[in-house]
């Protein structure tokens, strides 16, 4: 019975005290934030530089807080900015104005990137919005800006001095991309006048000089050849390689990236080479286009190469966009092949015929080939052997056959280039003299759609 009374005394402790702690749990619900005067009104502070932004959450639920972080930054380095007069790189450049909107843009956020030592002076949010207010101080800043700035400077002077270097020992890539690299170091100072004094002791503007001296290299590049037109004939085989040396004031450079196109029957994607230690490309020729009128070896620079892959390709190459450099462009002359047709065609009866090699000349002829008119001054001869023969009687009609061969040699080497063998192309009509006359128009249709086409060919 105690023992009874004790448990129950014990249960009854638990449950008075458990409903006594659930009446003691109070949910507790701040007050929301009054909104900072900084919100509505940009506070005016002559010690520091300021940034304020702010970011709907509404909007932008999942990423408002980086959102206005990132504004409030542009909003700072926009404050710091400070538009520069007279002789800044980016005012002397010479450029279109979507280059200056997108350059003055990415200067904006690049500053914004490289802010640093700023403070967090307020955060307000409530349901609806979220802000930020940084600030910087002006003194602390402009201090390390200078510093940094002038270090800056200094390295810019050394890759201009390095630059010049290479320029004098002819290593003109090497120039360039040390000119490129000096000028980017500068990139967040474009605005701003970048005055220094050289080893002579002469005021310079470091960023101006870099430019000036990439676009003098550039425009300094020529073209040599020791050719005045390309010739392409049969004893070139109508297929050459024709030499250009790339100049920096009349020396040979290497490195060089030189595109070429000319035209051809198919169409032609511009190849590029690179010039060799003695600053020499080597364009092949070949498979010229024999329709093209005043066709040529068209040379230029491949600007792209000469730019530092390590930089930003679109704003280098906007840099330079308006420098002319050297183009080339050499004639090339085709000077088609001659040809002499001599045959023995015979009909039935032993007399001869010229079906074939009329039809030879005038295809030959339609193609832009020569026609020579003796054997010797010709470079290539067509000779074409045709006998003819009876064939069987088919219900009341004729046949008759050709037989023969065709043969083109080379004059030079008096070797054959090309042989068509006739077997016994049959022809069909009332009697055998005109059953042979249609064998000879089967043959000569061949002769104009195909084997002209081939040999021509075989030699271009």
């Amino acid at each position: 019975m105690k023992l009874f009374f004790k448990y129950f005394l014990f249960l009854g402790i638990i449950l008075i005290t458990a409903c006594r702690g659930k009446e003691t749990v109070k949910t507790v619900v701040p007050p929301p934030q009054p909104k900072p005067e900084w919100v509505a009104t940009r506070p005016v502070n002559s010690s520091y530089y300021i940034g304020i932004a702010t970011c709907s959450k509404t909007t932008q639920p999942a990423d408002y807080q980086a959102i206005a972080k990132k504004l409030a930054l542009n909003d700072l380095a926009t404050e710091i900015s400070v538009k520069v007069e007279g002789q800044t790189f980016f005012n002397t450049m010479e450029v279109n104005k979507a280059f200056s909107e997108s350059f003055s843009s990415n200067v904006t956020t690049s500053s914004s990137e490289m802010l640093e030592d700023y403070e967090v002076a307020g955060i307000w949010e409530d349901k609806e919005m979220y802000a930020i207010y940084y600030k910087l101080n002006k003194f602390d800043y402009q201090s390390k800006k200078a510093q940094k700035k002038e270090n800056i400077i200094r390295a810019a002077f050394d890759y201009l001095i390095k630059g010049r270097e290479a320029k004098k020992l002819g290593n003109i890539p090497s120039a360039i991309d040390l000119f490129y690299h000096g000028l980017f170091a500068l990139k967040p100072y474009w605005t701003e006048v970048n005055q220094m004094k050289d080893e002579n002791g002469i005021d310079i503007f470091i960023d101006n000089e870099l430019f000036s001296e990439i676009r003098a290299v550039l425009a300094d590049l020529r073209f040599e050849t020791p050719l005045k037109n390309i010739v392409l004939s049969s004893s070139n085989a109508f297929k050459t390689q024709v030499p250009v040396m790339v100049t920096y004031k009349g020396v040979g450079v290497r490195g060089i990236n030189v595109k070429y196109v000319y035209q051809r029957d198919n169409y032609m994607k511009p190849k590029t080479a690179m010039s060799d230690n003695d600053g020499i490309i080597l364009a092949d020729i070949d498979n010229i286009s024999l329709k093209t009128k005043n066709n040529a070896l068209e040379l230029s620079l491949v600007i792209d190469a000469l730019v530092p892959q390590d930089l930003d390709s679109d704003l280098a190459l906007a840099l330079v966009a308006g420098i002319n450099t050297d183009q080339r462009k050499i004639p090339i002359e085709v000077l088609a092949p001659s040809f002499f047709v001599t045959s023995n065609e015979f009909k039935l009866d032993g007399t001869k015929t010229s079906t074939l090699a009329e039809s030879a000349r005038n295809t030959l002829i339609s193609k832009g080939m020569r026609i020579a008119t003796t054997e010797t001054s010709a470079d290539f001869v067509i000779y074409i052997n045709i006998n003819p023969r009876a064939g069987e009687d088919i219900q009341g009609f004729k046949v008759a056959y050709i037989d023969g061969k065709i043969t083109v040699n080379n004059t030079k080497t008096s070797s054959a280039i090309f042989e068509h063998s006739i077997n016994g192309v049959k022809g069909v009509q009332l009697s055998h003299e005109n059953a042979v006359l249609e064998a000879y128009k089967k043959e000569r249709e061949n002769v104009e759609s195909t084997l002209m086409s081939e040999i021509i060919k075989i030699l271009l």
